[in-house]
């Protein structure tokens, strides 16, 4: 796919990555795509996008110690890492009610 997207144009992505630690990563996102994960940026970097820059959202208790791998991590590949807020994906979460 990430060939195909960059020959339609695309000269940029993001990519969410909030963790090296699969098993982490599955907690956190309820879902064992680690893997797949890792294969789109190995492959996002094969198509040669313009940028790819990696979304982390780093949470006390969690993965907070994923910062100095992270890091490391894009800067061996080239990427931007980004650190973002978490967004709050519900009403309850928005308005505090449901």
């Amino acid at each position: 796919m990430a060939a195909a997207l960059r020959d339609a144009g695309v000269q940029s992505v993001n990519i969410s990555l909030d963790t090296l630690d699969r098993d982490a990563y599955s907690q956190i996102t309820g879902r064992d795509f680690h893997e797949h994960v890792l294969r789109g940026i190995d492959a996002a970097i094969g198509a040669g996008f313009d940028q790819i820059k990696l979304n982390t959202v780093l949470m006390r208790g969690r993965n907070e110690d994923q910062l100095i791998p992270l890091v490391e991590f894009a800067g061996a590949r080239d990427l931007i890492l980004r650190f973002i807020e978490m967004m709050p994906v519900s009403t309850i979460d928005v308005l505090g009610r449901k």
